[in-house]
């Protein structure tokens, strides 16, 4: 759970969520610099520490809080690129060690008096915590539920080898589970536009809504999922082009040598080369004399480059670092206990992301190798990943709600935060994913229409 608190030399205050603390507070103050950053780029960063209210924080990850009369003191204490170097004799050790690592990191995490579900999105994570989870379960004469945000396969249908519903069925059929299949819907969506985004968990909600409240009806406390695992744990080589010594000699393809070369580059100059290494949106809603104001302290807030370095490790712990696994951990946190609902994350157990980051050489992050006895044969596990089936119901919903959402009435309320989006370039980029059936063109576009329900 998040700890938010405020302190100003006389009181403190703190709470698992900002409600708790803004309850506690006179007339708060919106934080407009963070509102202005959020409105242009990703906040992760950002939001592992600030909320969107002057004078209340959060306690970052891995830091401890000292509260006396004298102030408030923050102490680290764990950093992933402090992971101690792991030497292991041969690529099989390093599989076998990491097997049994990540059994122990899933069935520490099944421990509970109540039903258990898990994700099951035909990913190699999710399907390997999923077999585990249920074999764990089974010992003790239990059964898991699993969840999809696919839509469920047509009846009849002779599905591709390589989709998402294959490798759910062929996990299900191995281990004796049925899945349930929620998808998004438009409604899903459209309610998250009314979210306070100031006050209210919004991270990936939309999608997962409809898996908490059937996880209520069927009196499940206990979620595990596999979010986390990409950034360390499960990430394959080709994610991070991992820079081993002697890559770099003369039989390294003339691309690669460049790539290397662009790797070692600061960010400035590395930027220059193409991609959002800031992660801002390139068509923001903002109103430019908003963004003109806040230039300086939205350039402060936001977080390290997102992009690749020579060294893998390096990589690695910035993923860790940046803030988006922070930022759904802790709205799921949130948004779980209103529904009586406690979210377990197996591959960020510290056992193996120090495993992963210590490792030396490309088999620590060979996951697939290690949990291939774990799953059903007949698919290519390694490259499990992609999930059309999902993506493309969620983009035609996605669009529609965006449409229906322009086509309200908007009452002619100038309050201050309404006034940080352009409405006008909100209705134009709206209308050209309608038009285009892009849902690229709506990039930024759900960061505008937040401002019109704050303090709503």
């Amino acid at each position: 759970m998040p700890f938010v608190y405020h302190h100003d030399g006389k009181r403190f205050v703190f709470a698992s969520d900002v409600k708790g603390v803004l309850a506690y507070l006179e007339s708060p103050k919106l934080n407009e610099p963070m509102l202005a950053a959020y409105l242009q780029m990703r906040t992760y960063h950002a939001e592992k520490r600030f909320t969107f209210f002057e004078g209340i924080v959060k306690l970052p990850p891995a830091h401890t809080l000292t509260v006396t009369a004298s102030g408030a003191q923050l102490s680290r204490y764990w950093r992933p690129e402090d992971a101690p170097t792991i030497r292991l004799a041969s690529s099989g050790d390093y599989t076998v060690q990491l097997c049994a690592l990540f059994q122990q990191a899933v069935e520490c995490r099944v421990r509970s008096a109540f039903p258990v579900g898990a994700h099951l999105s035909g990913g190699l994570d999710s399907s390997a915590i999923a077999v585990v989870t249920a074999r764990a379960l089974r010992t003790q004469g239990k059964r898991l539920s699993t969840f999809s945000w696919s839509p469920a396969p047509e009846s009849g249908a002779i599905a591709d080898p390589a989709s998402e519903h294959s490798r759910i069925a062929a996990v299900c059929q191995q281990e004796g589970l049925a899945c349930e299949f929620l998808p998004v819907r438009k409604e899903d969506y459209f309610e998250s536009f009314q979210q306070d985004i100031t006050t209210e968990p919004t991270e990936m909600l939309a999608r997962e809504g409809r898996v908490q409240t059937r996880a209520k009806e069927l009196g499940l406390r206990v979620m595990l999922s596999g979010w986390g695992g990409d950034e360390a744990v499960s990430a394959r080589s080709s994610a991070y082009d991992l820079e081993l010594p002697g890559d770099f000699g003369s039989g390294a393809s003339l691309r690669k040598r460049i790539g290397m070369l662009r790797r070692r580059l600061p960010d400035a100059l590395y930027a220059l080369g193409g991609g959002n290494i800031w992660l801002e949106f390139e068509s923001p809603c903002i109103r430019e004399e908003i963004a003109e104001k806040y230039r300086r302290e939205v350039k402060e807030l936001r977080g390290p480059a997102w992009r690749l370095h020579p060294d893998f490790r390096v990589n690695m712990c910035n993923r860790l670092e940046y803030g988006h696994l922070t930022r759904r951990l802790e709205h799921w946190a949130v948004s779980g206990a209103r529904h009586g609902l406690v979210y377990r994350y197996p591959m960020l157990d510290r056992r193996l992301v120090e495993f992963a980051v210590g490792g030396i050489g490309r088999e620590q992050v060979l996951f697939s190798g290690a949990v291939q006895g774990l799953l059903p044969g007949g698919g290519d596990w390694s490259e499990a990943k992609s999930e059309p089936a999902a993506l493309s119901a969620l983009k035609e919903v996605y669009i529609q709600a965006h449409s229906e959402w322009a086509a309200l009435p908007r009452n002619s309320e100038k309050t201050r935060h309404r006034q940080l989006s352009d409405l006008g370039r909100i209705h134009s980029a709206i209308y050209r994913a309608d038009e285009t059936r892009s849902i690229a063109m709506l990039a930024g576009v759900r960061e505008g229409l937040a401002c019109f329900v704050i303090g709503r």
